[in-house]
């Protein structure tokens, strides 16, 4: 059996903190489904590629941290820390140069050493509120 705390390391530094997106394919399943896609992304594999070039590009020093990271059986619970600054467009809001410090909260189930299906949560009204575009307090 896979390490499952080290491969969501992994994920949070390599993936989601150095962009490598090839990454993807060793940790993730063929047949990966994400419950929570971005809007305006598929729930597979490409669709998570996607996600992760989307928000690279609008945060380009992002970098994602570990601060819990639960495993039972074939399931995992991450809790982590996002920050970076908003260099470029974000789901339709433009580069406002502010940054961001966010909780973020992962589910994934695996099979056969691989991520196959993908829960998540991120305190977008924090991220928005940073943003500037939503009161404090929203």
């Amino acid at each position: 059996m896979a390490d499952y705390k080290e491969m969501a390391r992994r994920w949070f530094s390599e993936v989601m903190s150095e962009g490598k997106t090839e990454v993807i394919d060793e940790l993730c399943a063929p047949d990966f489904v994400d419950h929570d896609p971005l809007p305006g992304t598929t729930a597979d594999l490409a669709g998570l590629k996607d996600f992760v070039a989307q928000i690279r590009a609008a945060f380009p020093d992002m970098q994602m941290t570990a601060d819990d990271l639960i495993v039972e059986g074939d399931r995992l619970a991450a809790r982590s820390t996002i920050r970076g600054t908003h260099e470029g467009d974000f789901m339709g809001i433009p580069a406002s140069g502010k940054k961001v410090e966010v909780s973020n909260y992962d589910f994934v189930r695996f099979e056969n050493d691989q991520a196959a299906e993908h829960w998540g949560a991120i305190d977008s009204d924090a991220l928005m509120e940073q943003l500037g575009v939503a009161p404090p307090g929203s």
